[in-house]
């Protein structure tokens, strides 16, 4: 199995702003990045990357390594899947997403407390 590293060069922005945007390396913690210290609870991670990276004769998944508190995925447009986790490592099939050429990742985390949740308030939204 072939693994790609795709922690360089994401770009974040905000849901409701996404002019406004900066590029970060994973992992990252929205709140803490300049310019986002008074963001909402959404913001957006983009990345690219080129289907020639991926050996098409095999499945493909993306799995990351954590995400504080739920994420919702797309490739492409299309949505892979939504985690509620709480910083536990997770995965999606990719196989049927990827498009030749460039593809395009979106990563919508939600860091925002909700009734119910097991965690307060005080944890530290992050993205690995």
């Amino acid at each position: 199995m072939r693994e790609i590293i795709l922690k360089d060069n994401w770009v974040l922005c905000e849901k409701d702003n996404p002019e406004k945007s900066v590029t970060v390396e994973l992992p990252n913690c929205f709140k803490e990045t300049e310019g986002f210290e008074n963001c909402g609870d959404i913001c957006v991670y983009k990345k690219t990357f080129s289907s020639d990276e991926i050996n098409n004769s095999n499945r493909a998944f993306i799995y990351f390594g954590s995400v504080f508190r739920r994420a919702c995925v797309f490739l492409n447009g299309r949505k892979l899947g939504y985690h509620d986790g709480y910083q536990s490592p997770f995965k999606f099939e990719i196989s049927d997403f990827i498009k030749e050429g460039e593809n395009l990742l979106e990563v919508e985390v939600d860091s925002g407390v909700k009734q119910g949740d097991l965690f307060g308030a005080n944890c530290t939204p992050s993205f690995m």
